[in-house]
């Protein structure tokens, strides 16, 4: 599990990372510090659109690199935008340290 942050360092919910084929899948699974269980992603601008956000795919088609995994999408399920990431584990794997690369 991973408890995802906004900008200012609020909790905004609770994401299941999970390997399918070698690749790394996000799926939102609670909501913080309100649930988000009836909320939907009306910004989405893709096939998520209108969809709950419990249960979502937010983060997909992440590799495996060196000592980093990199992937080609996470969703800001708030604004829509969806970015490339880099994923890398810290505090002996019990933290996800992540970066967005680019829009």
């Amino acid at each position: 599990m991973w408890k995802a942050h906004d900008d200012q360092g609020n909790p905004t919910g609770l994401i299941r990372i999970s390997e399918e084929a070698g690749l790394l899948l996000g799926k939102i699974e609670a909501g913080l510090p309100d649930e988000t269980q009836d909320k939907f992603c009306t910004a989405c601008k893709d096939e998520r659109k209108n969809q709950k956000l419990i249960g979502m795919t937010m983060m997909k088609d992440v590799k495996a690199k060196a000592d980093y995994f990199e992937g080609d999408e996470i969703l800001d399920p708030f604004s829509g935008n969806t970015y490339r990431v880099k994923l890398k584990l810290k505090e002996s794997g019990k933290k996800w340290k992540y970066a967005v690369l680019w829009a």
